[in-house]
């Protein structure tokens, strides 16, 4: 940057300097009001467009959502569910659709290894195992949350479109649930990437 652009640029922050706040912690309050503010706006829009909400699974943490502690403050909680304590029906969700899930695992069993991810190998792996034990899924860290993608799109299997920005994953998954995959790029700029569901990548994509 130049003398002249960034003298600039100073010009320019010194002027909403007084709307941001006069001091680093006047201006970290105001940002962290303003991202509350945008947090409760984005929750409020989709309340108001979401015309259904597939819970397949019966999610317990889907149901909690954030706790508010003691000093105020809103905070996630890892879930910490185990199968000693049922709290949700992934297992009975996963025996219903076994068979979608098989077909998730052969998809991924037959894939080149340069195609393979370690979360592929790792929905693979878990697909077998609970297909000898569906209630393993009821732990949190060595179940559910490994399968956790592929569970989130069987359960959105009536769904004609998906929208995912795990590209890798997501176009094996819309690939065998016959669904049109949209992908959203990390960079908007790059718009939005649709791979019909019987096209191959990247021939299958389109641009919008």
């Amino acid at each position: 940057m130049n003398t002249c652009s960034k003298s600039l640029l100073e010009q320019r922050l010194s002027t909403l300097r007084p709307w941001l706040g006069r001091t680093d912690k006047e201006c970290t309050r105001r940002a962290d009001a303003s991202l509350r503010r945008l947090l409760k706006q984005g929750t409020r829009v989709i309340e108001a467009r979401c015309d259904s909400l597939t819970d397949g699974t019966e999610c317990h943490w889907g149901r909690t959502g954030l706790q508010r502690r003691r000093d105020g403050e809103y905070a996630w909680k890892t879930p910490n569910c185990k199968s000693t304590n049922k709290a949700c029906n992934v297992d009975g969700f996963f025996w219903a659709h076994r068979e979608r899930f098989q077909s998730i695992k052969k998809e991924i069993d037959g894939l080149d290894a340069e195609l393979l991810t370690d979360e592929l190998r790792q929905f693979s792996r878990v697909i077998a195992e609970a297909l000898d034990n569906p209630s393993l899924l009821l732990d949190y860290d060595r179940g559910c949350s490994l399968l956790a993608d592929a569970i989130i799109a069987v359960d959105s299997r009536d769904y004609r479109s998906f929208a995912t920005q795990n590209f890798k994953e997501s176009r094996v998954l819309t690939k065998v649930l016959g669904q049109r995959c949209y992908y959203l790029p990390n960079n908007p700029g790059h718009g939005v990437q649709i791979l019909e569901p019987d096209g191959p990548a990247p021939a299958g994509f389109h641009t919008r």
